[in-house]
């Protein structure tokens, strides 16, 4: 498993997992975006093509700059900055936590952010938290380079999981929390008092509890990874799922971000599927097997433990 590590008074590093240790790859991040404070990481495969990509989400200074985030795209060398074209930098919000998922399971990978405004007494306001919908993917030339670059379009208001009048939005937990394959939202709004008290404490704010709608009919899967050789959770795993000749990724990274930590199993959301169609798993665990799984139906939790056998379900 390969880790990013923000830097709150450092610079942003990069370093990949080789065989039990971690070798240092910062230098496949821009420079611009070494020194780039972040408040939250993001990282999930934004444009599809079946490799991790980076999100960097920012807050705004006590002047009211800044707040614009970072997206970098894996091109399985180097990470690219594709903030701009993605419409990501077009917009400043002051975020302090945010999650990536499949919030309306069409088949790509949508931001949510948690917004709020810290000042120099105590709290200053609760901001509307924003929804990044990935609409789609064109391809545009980057440094002489031809990448399929996806394009977030910020939603605010009702439907998007605005934040409550109270506290301060501080933190998210993302989850599948009713049963029925839409993610949903847990909200905290806490508040800082950065003079007695440098830490975090949650208080004068409630918790906010979205649950996710989709009145369409595209089709999801989770998948509950349980390791035998491997760690029990079967963190590091990685997931692919095949359906009508299109591949996703999800890595099983215990949905661990800045503050919080989202629901462990894997969500996929495919689109409208016929009824037919069935979804091929592969799964490469942490210990170095390779699992198969064909003939998966949609729409369900699927339970998958560690083994060498190829099966089907």
């Amino acid at each position: 498993m390969d880790l990013f590590l923000k830097g709150a008074r450092t610079d942003n590093a990069f370093v990949l997992g080789d065989h039990h240790q971690f070798k240092d790859a910062t230098s496949s991040i821009p420079h611009s975006v070494r020194k780039k404070r972040a408040e939250d990481v993001a990282v999930a495969d934004f444009n599809g093509d079946t490799r991790p990509d980076v999100w960097l989400v920012t807050k705004m200074n006590r002047m009211g700059k800044g707040g614009r985030d970072v997206l970098m795209l894996n091109t399985g060398t180097d990470f690219i900055d594709v903030s701009r074209e993605s419409n990501v930098s077009r917009h400043g919000f002051s975020s302090r936590n945010a999650t990536a998922g499949d919030f309306d399971n069409d088949g790509d990978i949508d931001v949510y952010e948690v917004n709020s405004d810290f000042g120099s007494e105590h709290i200053v306001g609760n901001l509307p938290n924003v929804l990044w919908e990935n609409v789609g993917n064109s391809m545009t030339k980057i440094a002489d380079q031809d990448l399929s670059v996806p394009k977030f379009i910020p939603r605010i208001g009702p439907g998007c999981a605005p934040s409550q009048d109270n506290g301060l939005g501080f933190s998210v937990a993302m989850g599948e929390f009713n049963g029925d394959g839409v993610l949903d939202l847990l909200v905290a709004n806490g508040a800082r008092d950065g003079k007695r008290n440098p830490e975090v404490v949650f208080t004068r704010g409630t918790y906010d509890l979205f649950l996710g709608i989709d009145h369409s009919p595209n089709a999801w899967l989770m998948v509950d990874l349980e390791g035998t050789t491997s760690n029990n959770e079967g963190i590091g795993a990685i997931v692919h799922a095949t359906v009508n000749n299109k591949t996703y990724l999800r890595t099983a990274d215990h949905g661990v971000h800045e503050k919080t930590q989202d629901d462990p199993r894997l969500h996929f959301g495919f689109g409208p599927l016929d009824p037919g169609d069935r979804i091929s798993l592969e799964i490469r665990w942490p210990s170095g097997l390779r699992q198969v799984i064909d003939g998966v139906a949609p729409d369900q939790v699927l339970k998958v433990v560690e083994t060498s056998h190829k099966n089907s379900k």
